[in-house]
């Protein structure tokens, strides 16, 4: 086994022995290769590369040059060497030590320290342990002890075990499948088990049609033959372990994390909500890698205490807070009045990680979200969600809807902020249809299912709420403008010029809609007090403010006191009834000052101790 001065491959490959042992460990090849590697023994090749020379004094100047000396190897019968890597190795370690040093990875090339490496390495446990290995390898090695009778037992045993991790696979690669398109595994039906087996077991058992070796497994086979609710469960965790092994792993190499929580309503009506958890991050290679984590069950709903108790747990489950540097949510995870407690406890924890807005949070959604404090916004936003969901629940509702107005209404999923503008738009377009197809459905109830007629007769109620009527028309306008600025957004994100200018612009424009929202108000007001009843016209009450107060959710400031206002203000022995102002101004727009009253009430521009009179 003593070696060659040459570096030749074995099996008369090209290239280095060296060379390919570090790209194909010496521990992955089959005994055969092992024992004709060894036989040839280590090559000594002439290493006339390897010079290291003074480094301050050039060899013109009389500086030192050292080369490498061939009879070093017969010092040391361990040592080895590689004419294309210029580098020195310990041919056991390169062989048999499992732990990567020096001698078996990169190499050695510093000759002014030779002599003290090499001593070093030899008295290293690695190292004696390598060459006891290689010493009495092959030895003792069963396979050339054994009998035939015991060979073909072990050659039947490696057969099967083959076989089984053969059918393993097929079974996981069904369980990842059906995980993948988030199929149920176990949609088992108890009353009728015969019929439905699940998709589960019904896609094993259409595979196993075509598959020899998977229905011949199954059929004989006591191992992994049970396709039973227990298997899958165990193969779906096992399946988990190895992933969130493997994000651990890139956790642990990423150099910046940030974190994306997202609510998700459970359709169940469950009263507990669920978190999707998505981490965002640059591994060591600059690339930006994003994993979807899991869901963490949300039970407290909205309160950032609860949420801060489940966020600090996740990011100590994964250690991965000193890298965190960013965070970002919608506003299903935390109710608006909590966000700041939200944002100050993570920042005292983490001080780098800064609240960023997703590229996926729509405009709209986040004005609908903004707008959500407000009473009559709140209730606005979600009898639009609850007619997007009463229609999308039932194709009867839908068909009778598509009778009336020959579209269907937007579909939009249940979380409670997932407020669109297509749903605003179609709403105010086929708004008298609507009206129409719950007016038949509550003077028809015979055609209905109660739960359809009790939900018509709310959504009729809403409908014709001014209030309602009011605030569909003011958000439509809104989204109009805001639909185009989101999209000139989308089109150059990173144009921050661009987006800076168009914002502004859309500021421009919506303060324009706020200083002309009492005429637009007062063409409203005339439109519904044409549509109404003189009974109804009699039972209104005229300094209702509270249910006219809805500008809250506009941008900007109130308008100022104008002269009639300032008039008004001034003559305040009438008392709070406008009955009285509008004797002293007979000569007024009387709408129109009251539109702005209610304004200025609702801006905060003027209070009603203003228009109290004196004592």
């Amino acid at each position: 086994m003593e070696g060659k001065t040459t570096c030749d491959g074995y099996n008369g490959q090209p290239g280095c022995i060296v060379e390919q042992l570090l790209e194909n460990p010496f521990v992955k090849k089959v005994f055969s290769e092992k024992l004709i590697i060894l036989d040839k023994g280590r090559p000594t090749p002439p290493l006339t590369k390897l010079v290291q020379e003074d480094s301050k004094v050039p060899p013109s100047s009389g500086g030192y040059r050292r080369h490498f000396q061939t009879v070093t190897y017969d010092k040391n019968p361990w040592l080895t060497g590689c004419p294309y890597l210029n580098r020195l190795f310990c041919w056991p370690c390169l062989l048999f030590c499992g732990e990567q040093v020096v001698w078996n990875t990169k190499g050695y090339s510093e000759l002014g320290n030779l002599c003290e490496s090499m001593i070093s390495h030899e008295h290293s446990q690695n190292h004696i342990r390598s060459v006891i290995f290689m010493r009495t390898f092959g030895g003792s090695q069963v396979g050339m002890q054994m009998s035939p009778h015991v060979k073909s037992t072990i050659e039947k045993h490696n057969k099967k075990v083959k076989n089984n991790r053969d059918v393993l696979q097929r079974i996981i690669n069904i369980v990842t499948a059906l995980t993948g398109q988030e199929q149920i595994l176990l949609e088992q039906c108890e009353e009728n088990s015969e019929a439905n087996h699940g998709s589960y077991v019904e896609l094993v058992n259409l595979v196993k049609g075509y598959d020899v070796t998977l229905a011949t497994h199954l059929e004989t086979s006591g191992v992994f033959s049970d396709i039973s609710s227990q298997m899958h469960n165990d193969l779906v965790e096992a399946v988990s372990t190895v992933m969130m092994d493997e994000l651990q792993s890139e956790i642990n190499n990423a150099t910046f994390i940030t974190i994306m929580l997202d609510e998700n309503t459970d359709l169940s009506n469950r009263p507990t909500a669920q978190l999707s958890v998505v981490l965002r991050f640059v591994g060591k290679d600059r690339t930006v890698s994003e994993r979807f984590v899991g869901f963490v069950n949300n039970v407290e709903e909205g309160t950032a205490a609860s949420l801060c108790e489940q966020f600090f747990a996740f990011v100590n489950k994964f250690h991965f807070g000193a890298k965190l540097i960013g965070l970002t949510y919608n506003g299903g995870v935390v109710t608006a009045g909590e966000l700041g407690g939200l944002q100050a406890k993570v920042t005292e924890k983490f001080p780098c990680a800064i609240f960023l807005h997703s590229c996926a949070h729509d405009l709209n959604l986040v004005l609908s979200q903004a707008c959500g404090r407000n009473k009559h916004c709140n209730i606005f936003f979600s009898t639009l969600n609850g007619l997007a969901s009463f229609f999308s629940t039932s194709t009867k509702r839908t068909r009778a809807l598509d009778a009336i107005i020959q579209a269907r209404f937007p579909s939009a999923p249940p979380p409670r902020w997932n407020h669109t503008s297509e749903l605003v738009q179609t709403a105010q377009e086929h708004y008298s249809s609507l009206v129409e197809l719950f007016t038949n459905m509550t003077n028809e109830p015979y055609k209905w299912d109660s739960s359809s007629v009790l939900a018509a007769s709310g959504f009729l109620y809403n409908l014709k709420n001014d209030t309602f009527r009011f605030l569909l028309q003011v958000f439509a306008d809104i989204f109009a403008h805001t639909d185009v600025f989101f999209n000139l957004l989308k089109s150059k994100p990173m144009d921050i010029a661009h987006c800076v200018a168009e914002k502004n612009k859309l500021t421009e424009q919506l303060q324009r809609k706020q200083l002309e929202y009492h005429d637009g108000y007062a063409a409203f007001a005339t439109v519904t007090n044409s549509d109404e009843t003189p009974t109804k016209k009699a039972r209104r009450s005229v300094d209702n403010e509270e249910d006219f107060l809805l500008f809250a959710a506009l941008p900007g400031k109130g308008p100022q006191l104008d002269p009639i206002a300032s008039s008004i203000c001034q003559g305040k022995t009438q008392g709070r009834q406008t009955q009285g102002y509008k004797h002293m101004h007979p000569d007024a727009q009387f709408g129109s000052i009251m539109v702005w009253l209610r304004g200025a009430l609702m801006t905060g521009s003027i209070s009603w101790n203003q228009l109290d009179p004196e004592p």
